[in-house]
């Protein structure tokens, strides 16, 4: 189905200044990269504290019991933040893609409704987001900068995609190694036991790593894509001034051709008709 012919053309968007979002956005993720680096740290002072279990000198409970409150706190602060953060590019993605519908809404393949909502449906958020978002995107910059967004586009989705493979690895390798405790402690040694608890450090550690550079990305791509939304809005604005100064010399460079008397005379009868300022014609 071509986008003129789908049911949702005849909405009406209305232009919306999309920097109100993304500075927000862009402190958000900078303090989720904050959040998964102290995280990683702390895995890693965890993995240095297993690896004394793993030796002669063993940590004491009071060091495991204040990593383990570390590691709550840690985790609880991290989620909420990602809550935020999710919402607000939610936020973010619907007003750039209704931006872009204000603009040109018959090179839109979807909605805005639908560049948010593709990120919740299984299978369709493989692809789905990634080609509204770049439609949007499409819209507010000329050939020679889509070759230079393409790459970054590509960057931050080749690692949000790769970021959910690596997640539900890690989650499941973590969920692996607890049930390895849990079900078999009896019969494992101590030394096994360490390894295993520095194993879930080390998986961690690699998470957090990931996390922060998929963070990188993402800050990246929003500023590119609002950046190119502001300048394409104050470049349709001085465009619009220009015609209210001098309408019937506008009209006439657009046709490409000098404007004649007796055709500025038919313009301005016309621009009369339409209630628009004339400018003064000097012959």
């Amino acid at each position: 189905m071509n986008p003129q012919d789908r049911p949702y053309k005849t909405q009406i968007y209305h232009y919306k200044d999309p920097t109100s979002l993304s500075r927000p956005l862009e402190i958000l993720l900078a303090t989720c990269i904050i959040n998964w680096t102290i995280s990683g740290f702390n895995n890693l002072y965890e993995y240095q504290l297993y690896t004394m279990g793993r030796g002669d000198v063993l940590p004491t409970s009071g060091l495991l019991n204040n990593n383990a409150i570390r590691q709550m706190l840690i985790g609880s602060i991290t989620l909420l933040c990602h809550f935020i953060t999710m919402i607000v590019f939610c936020l973010w993605t619907y007003r750039i893609s209704s931006n872009a519908h204000h603009f040109s809404g018959s090179t839109q393949r979807h909605p805005p409704s639908w560049s948010v909502g593709s990120y919740f449906v299984p299978i369709v958020n493989l692809w789905h987001p990634y080609q509204a978002l770049w439609d949007a995107h499409k819209t507010f910059i000329n050939t020679g900068e889509k070759l230079k967004s393409a790459s970054v586009f590509q960057f931050w989705w080749t690692a949000w995609f790769a970021s959910g493979i690596i997640g539900l690895v890690v989650f499941r390798k973590i969920n692996t190694l607890n049930q390895t405790l849990q079900e078999v402690d009896k019969s494992l040694k101590p030394s096994e036991i360490w390894d295993t608890l520095m194993e879930i450090s080390l998986a961690g550690i690699g998470s957090n790593i990931f996390s922060i550079f998929l963070n990188l990305f993402a800050i990246k791509v929003i500023q590119l894509v609002t950046n190119s939304c502001v300048k394409f809005q104050r470049k349709k604005r001085s465009s619009t001034s220009s015609f209210r100064l001098n309408p019937v010399v506008s009209i006439g460079a657009s046709l490409g051709q000098e404007t004649k008397v007796g055709d500025q005379l038919l313009i301005s009868n016309l621009l009369v008709t339409q209630n628009q300022p004339l400018a003064r014609i000097k012959e």
